[in-house]
């Protein structure tokens, strides 16, 4: 949740402040979001793996970029099909990306204990 706020808040920023662009956007979000997801999942949400933290983090690197991609075509769809709006499109994106995408790889796959 702390993570998903701090990319909604990156998010929000980057589209009223900065620049009004929902990619460039979504891509500050999820860097934001995802040192923090990674950080709060690593030490304290899963279990500890005997993974060191170079290759547990480039495993979440290469999950991370699926739940992007996830993401990015969900606010595509929301935006460019739909007609959302790009500050509301968040929101929806976000939920579909997280339950079909992000919790699935990170639980199962990045913070899983070896098998």
């Amino acid at each position: 949740m702390a993570a998903s706020v701090l990319d909604l808040i990156a998010y929000q920023f980057v589209l009223f402040v900065i620049l009004d662009n929902y990619t460039v956007a979504a891509i500050t979000g999820a860097v934001v979001g995802g040192v923090t997801n990674f950080l709060i999942n690593r030490f304290w949400a899963f279990p500890p793996t005997a993974r060191s933290l170079k290759v547990q983090g480039l495993m979440y690197v290469l999950a991370s970029g699926a739940v992007y991609v996830g993401f990015q075509a969900c606010l595509m769809f929301l935006i460019e099909i739909l007609h959302m709006n790009e500050h509301w499109a968040w929101f929806p994106a976000q939920l579909v990306a997280w339950v079909g995408v992000s919790y699935p790889l990170f639980r199962f796959y990045v913070f899983a204990r070896p098998g």
